[in-house]
């Protein structure tokens, strides 16, 4: 009897062993019909389906305000691999890199840094690749890059001397890892950091697509209605096998969205939409609020062609954000995700309300603004 309860126990380790093996082995190939996007604060989960929204956050009673939310503090970029989502968080700075599954609702702190802060986290296959800052005895900021290990946990210190700028990893390929600087520097190295090539330049995986990657250059023009000036872009493809670049968008006003065969965007407009005017306490004066974007969203094929307008929201109470997108996982399936400003009466005057995020799908322009509490 002994002996089969001991056999019993063996078999039920191996099972429970097997399973939370299993548990943590990323599915590449999981999908869902939901947006994720930090609005106001909170990180939600919004279904493209019937347009509602709720927090990420699995407690129903949380509040989302403190330490006890697992998304408290969160970064604005975080970064999905597979059902899980990585990301860096912290009360005033973020010290945690942070794993959520989709799937299971599962959180995990990967890791905690004991002093400085964590920035720049990006993750390729069972790494993830992120710089530590702390001040030195003359009072300036030092960056040390690391690797975490997501399956041991163990860290590694890749860069052997401080660094005055953070490194962070745009993308891989090919055995290579692709890294970019903020003094702007790109330069490549293998997975563990070694044979470095300064000057190899890689492409961020938000602006690529297919065999294509894209810039986006300011023209050095301010363009606009009366009151509602902005920068003028252009943007350029690179064709990555053969090196050939073209200009595919002559100008627009703000950093487009590249998303699957298609690149989303805001025109100068003749006119733009009026609200109304937000009143400053501190100055009595009396601000205009328009719509710098026009309240127009259009849509083209990679290579500049077949545009149209792919949606209005003139009326509707809300405008654009300066970039197209959203701080989380802008689209799924047809569906893209953008975050909108939005404006309430108040009194003779208006003022700005919660974020809400505009859900729509690219090749119908069917739309739906959805707000939060």
């Amino acid at each position: 009897m002994k002996k089969s309860f001991l056999v019993f126990v063996l078999l039920l380790a191996v099972f429970l062993c097997i399973s939370c093996a299993k548990d943590q082995e990323t599915d590449i190939n999981y999908t869902d019909n939901c947006i994720y996007a930090k609005l106001n604060g909170v990180f939600y989960r919004f279904n493209t389906e019937n347009g509602t929204a709720s927090p990420l956050c699995p407690d129903p009673l949380c509040k989302h305000n403190d330490k006890s939310c697992p998304f408290f503090g969160m970064e604005s970029n975080p970064v999905f691999v597979g059902q899980y989502v990585y990301y860096l968080a912290g009360a005033d700075n973020p010290i945690y890199l942070c794993r959520f599954d989709l799937k299971s609702g599962k959180f995990e702190k990967l890791y905690e840094t004991k002093g400085g802060t964590l920035s720049e986290m990006n993750v390729c296959g069972d790494s993830a690749y992120f710089n530590q800052s702390e001040l030195n005895e003359k009072g300036n900021v030092e960056f040390t890059l690391l690797k975490l290990d997501i399956k041991s946990r163990s860290v590694n210190t890749l860069t052997t001397e401080p660094q005055s700028v953070p490194q962070f990893l745009l993308s891989a390929e090919d055995g290579k890892l692709f890294w970019y600087t903020d003094a702007g520097e790109h330069y490549s190295t293998d997975a563990d950091y070694n044979n470095r090539i300064d000057g190899d330049v890689g492409y961020s995986e938000k602006l690529s697509s297919k065999n294509y990657t894209f810039t986006v250059e300011p023209t050095g023009q301010i363009k606009g209605a009366e009151g509602s000036k902005l920068p003028a872009y252009r943007v350029r493809r690179k064709d990555k096998t053969t090196g050939e670049i073209l200009t595919v968008i002559d100008e627009i006003c703000s950093f487009p969205l590249i998303y699957d065969d298609s690149i989303l965007y805001f025109k100068f407009q003749d006119t733009v939409p009026f609200l109304g005017y937000v009143y400053d306490e501190n100055t009595d004066d009396c601000i205009a609020v328009t719509d710098k974007n026009g309240g127009k969203l259009y849509i083209c094929d990679l290579n500049g062609e077949n545009e149209r307008l792919l949606c209005d929201i003139t009326d509707s109470g809300c405008t654009f954000t300066y970039t197209v997108g959203v701080a989380g996982k802008s689209g799924t399936g047809d569906f893209i995700g953008i975050e909108l400003n939005t404006y309430e009466e108040n009194g003779e005057y208006i003022k700005q309300g919660k974020n809400a995020l505009l859900v729509v799908n690219i090749k119908t322009g069917d739309s739906k603004i959805v707000r939060v509490d």
